[in-house]
């Protein structure tokens, strides 16, 4: 699951930085414009996770990253600016073939990844004869474009 966010990632990366001229890549002030790595991929995930337990997710990032407001660990794991390209250009499959995909299942976009955390669950889950589901209905007043039975 991991690799397939980073090379789809590295693809949007790639496909950005096709458009810069080669003076603007060669400079040594902008130095987050790199592909990323499984490993960063995972650290930015851990930051996510860190922003919403430590309840900064109203947070802009640039307070995030700050010395008096955010959490020393946001500043310690990576740039402010890399957070932000990353972020940006964070991608769950490939954008190519997204349109055709997209025609037939609004779920498109993320379904490669659904799938493969739906396949590793079910091996993870065993159920037995112990288990229950809570059918709560939730009112709401949201314009959805699909229709959600329970």
């Amino acid at each position: 699951m991991l690799q397939l966010v980073v090379t789809n990632t590295n693809k949007k990366i790639n496909k950005f930085r096709a458009t810069l001229s080669p003076n603007i890549l060669d400079s040594d002030k902008i130095t987050y414009l790199h592909e990323t790595t499984a490993c960063e991929i995972r650290a930015i995930m851990g930051m996510l996770y860190a922003r919403g337990m430590l309840g900064q997710n109203l947070l802009h990032v640039n307070w995030l990253f700050g010395e008096h407001v955010g959490h020393p660990i946001f500043g310690a794991t990576m740039s402010k600016n890399r957070f932000k390209f990353l972020m940006t250009k964070l991608s769950f499959d490939d954008e190519d073939t997204r349109p055709a995909r997209w025609q037939n299942y609004r779920f498109a976009a993320f379904r490669e990844l659904h799938d493969m955390m739906n396949k590793n669950c079910a091996q993870a889950v065993t159920p037995n004869d112990f288990i229950t589901l809570d059918e709560t209905l939730y009112p709401m007043r949201t314009g959805i474009g699909f229709r959600q039975y329970n």
